[in-house]
């Protein structure tokens, strides 16, 4: 989630390998933050990214949800890599 070249980083490496399975979605983290009612997202992923901690000081940051659990956000492009493998 966030703007800029961090955030365009980590969004192509989330989607640079296909899978049935996967979907991106780029937020700006005022669009989540803790506490808001996000009425442009389904109610599910409303509620699961509004407990998500943002991490402070991150330009962008990523997270991997599997339905409504999500990992640790992740701000650092070869951690994604590597939790994406995993998550496969």
């Amino acid at each position: 989630m966030g703007r800029g070249a961090a955030a365009s980083k980590l969004e192509a490496l989330a989607t640079a390998r296909f899978a049935v399975n996967k979907t991106v979605i780029r937020l700006q983290s005022r669009q989540i933050a803790p506490g808001t009612q996000p009425d442009t997202l389904p109610e599910a992923l409303a509620e699961t990214l509004t407990q998500v901690p943002h991490p402070e000081g991150a330009a962008a940051w990523a997270l991997i949800c599997r339905g409504r659990t999500c990992m640790a956000p992740i701000t650092n492009s070869e951690l994604l890599l590597d939790a994406l493998e995993m998550a496969v």
